[in-house]
């Protein structure tokens, strides 16, 4: 998600930044970040984390003019929120005409089917800890949902994917899993999209 350029103004918004993980890295590879939160505490981690950059906004009442980013990052947030759409049209809003969308979410393509097996197997799963592996938030989207929304919002969608494998401490078989994943998504040209999660990006139109 980091793998692109800045954008000439080098702005980018992180809309439920939680800690700063990701205005961090973002800072670090040459962006000028700003990040909200719902919850002050989070925003106050974020603070801690990076010096500044975190103000407490609901995501669908962002407090900025229109057209402020270059660049909005919405890292598994439309997922867990009530509000999908009031979100996806801030987004719309406060970015700069030709200003890019970056959004994640579990794909529940993925996860669907592990919660329906694992509520087969009841106690064994929860006794083997397995239950604590499929994401099903407020909302599951699929990846055609997720363009759905993103253009319902009046955003181009340039690209979806699967979302690389966050962290180094996966199980094996969760790594071959997404090795599987990935090789579908390949020979489908990502028609098919089978990972964990899903990245899509999106474009404003100067219109």
């Amino acid at each position: 998600m980091l793998g692109a350029h800045p954008s000439p103004d080098r702005r980018l918004l992180d809309v439920g930044c939680g800690g700063g993980y990701f205005l961090h890295a973002a800072r670090r590879r040459g962006w000028r970040v700003l990040g909200t939160d719902l919850a002050w505490e989070a925003c106050a981690v974020a603070h801690e984390c990076e010096g500044r950059g975190a103000v407490q906004a609901d995501a669908c009442r962002l407090p900025f003019r229109n057209g402020s980013f270059g660049v909005v990052t919405l890292v598994n947030v439309v997922d867990q929120a009530g509000e999908p759409n009031a979100i996806l049209g801030e987004a719309h809003r406060v970015l700069a005409p030709r200003g890019l969308l970056a959004l994640r979410v579990p794909n529940a393509s993925f996860h669907r089917p592990w919660v329906r097996t694992l509520s087969a197997l009841g106690p064994l799963a929860r006794w083997r800890e397995w239950d604590a592996y499929p994401i099903i938030h407020q909302f599951a989207f699929t990846a055609p949902g997720l363009r759905s929304l993103v253009e319902r919002a009046g955003l181009t969608v340039l690209e979806l994917r699967n979302s690389s494998l966050a962290g180094g401490g996966a199980r094996s078989w969760r790594r071959v899993l997404v090795a599987v994943a990935a090789a579908v998504a390949w020979a489908s040209r990502n028609r098919w999209l089978a990972g964990p999660s899903i990245e899509l990006y999106a474009r404003k139109d100067s219109r």
